[in-house]
């Protein structure tokens, strides 16, 4: 087993060994699960509610954030999951621009002002634009870190509104389906893929709640902790990593009372 990244890169070659049972483990871009190293150990964790009899799959290439092809030749096959489709399916010139958006609204956002930040504004906007198909029918991956860096942004200038809809469309644009939150209690009725800075963005929601939405705050501290746990493997290092108490997230829990948690 090895786990590269899209570019296909050696120098971006994270982990190499021989892990037999999780060899047998097929890949999917849609994964339900999601592996982690403490060690020389691999550990697998559902990423979402799995029924029973259901097959485990994972990532074997982290999605590339501009949705360019995936290149799986090293493992002698070729997905043919709805992302997939869709992106062979989507202009060469339209891949490109997604590309190069990224990289725009990185340089914006490495910027203080606030025209910078509106221009930011616009190329999300953009980017969004170039996804033809209904997100019910494929997954935004490329939307991800475009949103969560603005939500960032907005969260260090405490316009709680803004970076609670950032991340609220960030979470949507990987499948998470979420309910509540200003409005009633925060539930994860779906979770989504398990994206880098998948924790920054519960505790980013977190933050904006914690004001008007205390008993939902609270529910998004404890989805950060499970997002670790998932990501990470173990949650035991989750305070020392991110510098925060959570104190909620320490206090039992009756079976059955946080509904959309994974277990």
């Amino acid at each position: 087993h090895d786990a590269r990244d899209a570019s296909g890169s050696p120098g971006r070659l994270h982990n190499c060994g021989t892990w037999p049972y999780a060899s047998m483990i097929n890949h999917s871009c849609m994964s339900n699960a999601h592996y982690a190293f403490i060690g020389d150990m691999m550990i697998i964790r559902a990423a979402t509610d799995i029924p029973a009899n259901t097959e485990l799959t994972i990532w074997y290439l982290l999605p590339a954030p501009e949705n360019r092809p995936m290149d799986f030749r090293h493992w002698g096959f070729e997905c043919s999951c709805t992302i997939c489709v869709d992106i062979k399916a989507t202009e060469p010139h339209v891949l490109e621009m997604r590309v190069r958006q990224h990289a725009q609204i990185a340089m914006a956002l490495k910027k203080s002002s606030e025209y910078s930040r509106s221009r930011a504004e616009v190329l999300i906007d953009r980017l969004t634009e170039t996804y033809r198909r209904p997100l019910e029918q494929v997954l935004r991956l490329g939307l991800w870190e475009p949103l969560i860096m603005i939500a960032g942004v907005y969260d260090s200038l405490v316009q709680q509104d803004e970076a609670r809809e950032a991340v609220v469309q960030a979470l949507a644009a990987v499948g998470f389906v979420i309910e509540g939150g200003m409005e009633g209690p925060l539930v994860v009725k779906k979770w989504g893929q398990a994206m880098d800075s998948l924790v920054i963005a519960w505790i980013i929601l977190w933050r904006t709640l914690l004001g008007v939405a205390p008993e939902s705050a609270k529910q998004a501290a404890r989805y950060a902790r499970m997002a670790y746990l998932i990501c990470v493997g173990e949650e035991e290092s989750f305070d020392a990593t991110y510098g925060m108490n959570f104190k909620v997230a320490h206090e039992p829990v009756e079976e059955g009372e946080v509904e959309g948690w994974v277990v």
